[in-house]
C-alpha cells in the first residue's frame, strides 16, 4: 500500500515537506518462510490514536493463512537483491536515538558554528529550504539525560537562530 501521489493525499496537523511522502510505501506485506512480515512506515499503534492504523494491525494479525499477498511489481527475490545492492546508511551511534535539529538553510552556517562548540560529529542534510543537523548519541541517552543537548538548544536560541524542530 502506498500513500496517494495525487491531490487526494492529505495530512492532519503540522508537517513540513509532506509531499516527499506522496507515492511512497505505507505498508509492505512480504511472505517470509511459512508466514508473512508486515512492515509499517509509521507507528500504527501510536497512542492508540490512529483508528485506521488499528484496523491495519488487526488485518495483519488476523488474516487467514494462505491469504494472497498484493500483486508486486518485483518478486521477493528481486526486491531483496535490489535492497542488498544499496549502500548501508552511516552508523551515527545510538542507533535509534540521535538528536536532530531542523533550521532554515539560511541559518545553517550559524547553526553549525554553535553545534561545533559541542561536537564535531554532527552530519548535515538539506531538503528544500530546511537543513537538518544530526548529532550522534552513542549511548542512546534520553534527551533529558544527554550531557549537552539542553545547553545546545539554549545556545541556539540565545544566538537568535529560529528552530523549526528538535528531536532528541
Amino acid at each position: 500500500m502506498t500513500y496517494p501521489s495525487d491531490d487526494t493525499f492529505w495530512y492532519n496537523g503540522y508537517t513540513v515537506q509532506a509531499d516527499t511522502l506522496k507515492g511512497t510505501s505505507v505498508v509492505v506485506d512480504e511472505p517470509t518462510g511459512a508466514g508473512r512480515a508486515v512492515l509499517f512506515a509509521f507507528n500504527p499503534l501510536f497512542r492508540a490514536y490512529n483508528e485506521n492504523g488499528l484496523e491495519l494491525v488487526a488485518n495483519a494479525l488476523l488474516a487467514p493463512a494462505g491469504t494472497p499477498s498484493v500483486q508486486r511489481t518485483l518478486s521477493p527475490g528481486t526486491a531483496r537483491a535490489a535492497a542488498a545492492a544499496q549502500p548501508a546508511p552511516p552508523n551515527l551511534g545510538g542507533e535509534w536515538r540521535p538528536a536532530r535539529i531542523q533550521v532554515a538553510v539560511t541559518d545553517l552556517a550559524r547553526t553549525r558554528s554553535v553545534v561545533g562548540r559541542y561536537t564535531t560529529t554532527a552530519t548535515t542534510a538539506t531538503v528544500g529550504d530546511s537543513a537538518y543537523l544530526t548529532i550522534p548519541n552513542p549511548d542512546g541517552l534520553q534527551p533529558d539525560e544527554h550531557p549537552y543537548l539542553r545547553d545546545l538548544i539554549a545556545d541556539l536560541k540565545a544566538a537568535g537562530i529560529p528552530l523549526r524542530s528538535v528531536v532528541g
